[in-house]
């Protein structure tokens, strides 16, 4: 977990791309998921990022795409700043750059962006540090996407409308070996706090049938971890606006000190609706372990499906019982 930085993003080289031919974008439209049916089976390193066998043109430098279009096949050294609506990044590699400050892999922070997809993508940085997420920003959806060795797999926040619509997706996705950092200049405790999805604030956000690995990477980081566990599978915060509306369902989640984790949520209304937590399954390994789903007492709407059909259980069929934070 860190707050998000707000100034504008510097980058040394930047490289601009038009969207493929039909022809060729036609022929690179399946991913590694195509053909699976979401919630039918458990993401991994076969079903996400670049699809096997795929031949991938270098990008030397960030990639700073200001146009609409497709953008696939790629192997990007650097950075990719999206700008622009109706964007495409499907079937490629992102690797980052040395970060001087908070980045994504991919940066969706811009205010242009809106029906931004991002598919069959591998997110995994050259450069390790503790500045460095997945994605971050708003308007994205995210599909099949390996991200690892990075602080947190995916940021979620809008400043330019902090309570409103986040318009994020996450789906189908892999988030597992984060990179754990200590010192830390970001945190008081001096050491990073990791998580898979890290929701900021905002409405609506949505994450379905993902694998959310929350375990330190034994190869990026500072080497040994203290513990086996990153923070969160899911962290939710109100650090840019209230968080609200998120639907979180048919999710495998493994690790962390605490799962899900919204114990610090706080001032919430009677009429503000957290959101739905349904289907999603668990193992037994978080740090705390009576701990798995944490919310606000303060949090008075929500539905995670107990009793029904619905709710969230361990690996063994066991219903979970959320704890509510006194």
């Amino acid at each position: 977990m860190r707050m998000p930085a707000w100034a504008p993003l510097f980058v040394t080289a930047v490289v601009a791309f038009t969207g493929l031919s039909a022809t060729s974008a036609q022929a690179a439209a399946e991913t590694a998921c195509s053909g699976l049916t979401p919630g039918a089976y458990v993401p991994g390193s076969s079903t996400t990022g670049v699809r096997a066998g795929s031949v991938l043109k270098t990008v030397d430098g960030d990639l700073n795409i200001t146009a609409a279009g497709t953008y696939e096949n790629l192997d990007v050294h650097g950075f990719v700043n999206v700008k622009a609506a109706n964007v495409t990044i499907r079937n490629s590699k992102v690797r980052g750059g040395v970060a001087t400050g908070s980045h994504g892999l991919i940066n969706a922070t811009d205010g242009r962006v809106s029906n931004l997809l991002v598919e069959g993508v591998e997110l995994v940085p050259d450069h390790p540090s503790y500045w460095l997420d997945g994605i971050m920003g708003h308007d994205y959806t995210a599909k099949c996407v390996n991200v690892y060795r990075t602080v947190d797999g995916f940021g979620v926040f809008k400043t330019q409308d902090p309570g409103g619509p986040t318009n994020v997706t996450i789906t189908q996705s892999f988030v597992h070996e984060l990179a754990y950092f200590s010192p830390d200049p970001n945190h008081s405790d001096s050491r990073t706090h990791n998580d898979c999805i890290q929701i900021h604030g905002g409405s609506g956000t949505v994450v379905t049938y993902n694998l959310l690995h929350a375990y330190y990477s034994s190869k990026a980081g500072t080497l040994p971890t203290p513990r086996p566990q990153s923070m969160s599978a899911i962290m939710l915060n109100n650090n840019v606006g209230k968080t609200t509306n998120v639907l979180v369902v048919g999710n495998r989640i493994d690790g962390g000190e605490i799962a899900i984790n919204g114990g610090g949520l706080g001032k919430y209304a009677a009429a503000d609706n957290l959101g739905t937590f349904w289907r999603n399954t668990f193992d037994r390994t978080q740090f705390y372990a009576t701990h798995t789903i944490d919310l606000d007492a303060a949090v008075t709407k929500v539905d995670t499906g107990d009793g029904t059909s619905n709710q969230n259980v361990y690996t063994d069929g066991t219903a979970i019982k959320v704890r509510h934070n006194a």
